[in-house]
C-alpha cells in the first residue's frame, strides 16, 4: 500500500532546483503585495488630515457638551433640585 503511494509520487527525493523556483515565486509574490500595499497607503494618506480635523471637531464638541452638562447639574444642585 505504502509502496504504491511512493510509486505514484514518481521521484520523492529532494530536488534543490524546486527550492530556488519556490523562493523566486515567494519573492515575486511579496513584491506584488508590497506594491499593492504602497498603492493603498498612497490612496489613504490624503484622507488623514480630513479625518484628523473631523476627530478634533467632534472631540471639542463632546467636551463642550460635557462641560455644559456639568454646569447644568451644578446649578440644579445649588438650587436644591437634587433632593
Amino acid at each position: 500500500m505504502l509502496g504504491r503511494f511512493f510509486t505514484k509520487l514518481g521521484n520523492p527525493c529532494f530536488n534543490a532546483g524546486n527550492v530556488t523556483a519556490q523562493r523566486a515565486k515567494t519573492a515575486r509574490f511579496l513584491q506584488l503585495s508590497a506594491g499593492l500595499l504602497q498603492a493603498q497607503v498612497e490612496n489613504f494618506l490624503p484622507h488623514v488630515p480630513a479625518v484628523r480635523q473631523q476627530f478634533r471637531q467632534r472631540l471639542i464638541l463632546k467636551f463642550f457638551s460635557l462641560i455644559l452638562l456639568h454646569v447644568a447639574i451644578q446649578l440644579t444642585l445649588r438650587r436644591g433640585g437634587g433632593k
